[in-house]
């Protein structure tokens, strides 16, 4: 009898890492809250120095107001999810509103880059007339 508890033991703790995929999705990794603000906050500051009605101003900030208003999202979510009972024995998924902000800001950032890198084409140029 104790054999076979011993048996169903050692199959116990030798196998649970072949079944947690299965009841336990795996955490993904995202950019910290520090580099989501730090990026936003960065590209605002540059958007703002901008002429008003320049095209690519337009194109940037479309961009640049749905990655704000996800990470608003985000933010608001986690905020009210605090304040529940007993919130720490909770646990709340955002891993759907994640991945969105993860694409618009890849979205925001390759918009701004492609921008910068205009502006500075047509710098140039203007420099070797």
């Amino acid at each position: 009898m104790i054999s076979s508890a011993l048996q169903a033991a050692k199959f116990t703790y030798s196998h649970v890492g072949i079944l947690r995929p299965i009841f336990a999705s795996e955490k993904k990794e995202y950019t910290s809250p520090s580099d989501v603000e730090a990026t936003i906050t960065m590209i605002q500051t540059a958007s703002d120095t901008w002429p008003d009605d320049d095209p690519l101003k337009i194109l940037v900030d479309d961009a640049l107001k749905k990655c704000v208003f996800m990470w608003d999202t985000i933010k608001l979510k986690k905020k009210k999810h605090n304040e529940k009972w007993f919130a720490d024995w909770r646990s709340i998924s955002l891993e759907n509103e994640y991945k969105r902000l993860m694409e618009a800001l890849a979205i925001l950032e390759h918009r701004y880059t492609m921008a910068v890198l205009s502006k500075m084409s047509i710098h140039k140029e203007m420099n070797t007339k």
